[in-house]
């Protein structure tokens, strides 16, 4: 499958859709993908679990675990409330306070401080994503993921409030 620019998507390679999908299992709660499904893929696929994978491109329609879902007008889900999303948005498209808004219809009836966040972010939106996030304690985790097509020099890293031991998965080879 070839990756949607117009829709600013872009893969991870390999090795960080396995290390999130690894992340993901390990995780002890209800953990969901946002803007990410190839990474459901390799969960469903290394594990046998399916996952909520939640995006914008119907071509991952019939994927275990895949919905259509649009970020720009969020959507609760019917049963579903996640303790971690792990999630990799458009950052030149969606402003920060309709990720936020998205998130937080993601998980309305959960306290700020059992949602866990893992944010993909370039730098130059790093701060107005602290910002936005402030009350979920988003740091940065010294995890670059690699994308098949965009370059490492973009300096894009994830921002969590995972605690270190939490983050472990992401940094096993």
């Amino acid at each position: 499958m070839h990756e949607d620019h117009a829709k600013e998507q872009c893969f991870f390679t390999e090795d960080t859709r396995r290390r999130l999908a690894a992340l993901a299992h390990e995780h002890k709660g209800m953990p969901l993908l946002l803007c990410c499904p190839m990474v459901g893929q390799t969960l469903t696929t290394l594990y046998r679990e399916p996952i909520i994978s939640l995006d914008v491109d119907d071509r991952f329609r019939g994927w275990p675990g895949f919905q259509v879902w649009d970020i720009y007008r969020p959507k609760r889900l019917a049963v579903y409330e996640p303790t971690l999303i792990i999630c990799d948005p458009p950052f030149n498209k969606v402003r920060m306070d309709q990720l936020f808004t998205a998130i937080r219809e993601l998980t309305p009836y959960r306290p700020v401080d059992t949602v866990k966040l893992l944010i993909a972010i370039d730098p130059a939106h790093a701060g107005a994503l602290v910002g936005t996030f402030a009350m979920y304690g988003l740091r940065p985790t010294g995890f670059s993921p690699e994308y098949i097509t965009v370059s490492p020099a973009v300096g894009i890293e994830f921002y969590s409030n995972l605690s270190d031991e939490e983050l472990l998965p992401l940094f096993s080879s």
